[in-house]
């Protein structure tokens, strides 16, 4: 999947995978869930349809929004185009697309994770919104 990202994003690096920088995200993923904010400073700006990214990172810690307002919040792209931003977002749980749902308030299609996966983050952020959740 990693190289369909790069592909759709028309990137020009190499994937690496390397145990420290597994580390690295882990403790980022800490604090985004410990902070309720993103502690990733990314220019988004270079990747496809940053636009949708930038209104994805507004979604309060917790909260959701449903396909159709993401839609008329970018304003910019087809609805298509959204869908395609969202399927290949390049920083998945750090750019939140699993705040998206549908408009029924269920579960839409979540890629590469599941839906399954999406239930249980959009629960468990929930769950931290709601409490006080200590590491």
């Amino acid at each position: 999947h990693l190289n369909k990202i790069k592909g759709f994003h028309d990137l020009n690096a190499e994937i690496v995978f390397d145990k420290g920088l597994d580390k690295y995200f882990e403790e980022k993923l800490k604090e985004l869930f410990r902070f309720r904010r993103n502690p990733l400073n990314i220019d988004i700006r270079k990747y496809r349809y940053y636009e949708v990214y930038e209104e994805l990172l507004k979604i309060p810690f917790g909260e959701t929004i449903s396909y159709s307002e993401l839609y008329k919040r970018v304003g910019k792209y087809k609805f298509f185009e959204i869908i395609m931003a969202l399927k290949y977002n390049p920083f998945i749980i750090f750019i939140p697309c699993h705040r998206v749902i549908r408009k029924d308030g269920k579960i839409g299609g979540y890629t590469p994770l599941g839906k399954e996966f999406k239930e249980k983050i959009l629960k468990f952020e929930k769950m931290m919104r709601d409490q006080r959740y200590d590491w």
